[in-house]
């Protein structure tokens, strides 16, 4: 089994863009704002808004900053 990618719950996307990007060299691959049921789901709330940024490292590891939308 091939792990796809790790999900990261942050509280301030951009500042966490600063390490995994600009630090660690993450490359962002794509940048989101979801809702619905799947997220619902996953993060065991209600009616969630969330901004996510799926990223890439040279050996094509991925992580996914995850943050709530207010």
């Amino acid at each position: 089994m091939k792990l796809r990618h790790v999900g990261i719950t942050i509280t301030d996307i951009y500042k966490s863009l600063e390490f995994y990007r600009d630090i660690l060299g993450f490359e962002i691959v794509v940048t989101m704002d979801e809702s619905g049921k799947h997220i619902d789901n996953f993060s065991a709330l209600s009616n969630v808004d969330v901004k996510t940024i799926k990223m890439r490292d040279v050996s094509g590891n991925m992580i996914e900053l995850v943050e709530e939308l207010i």
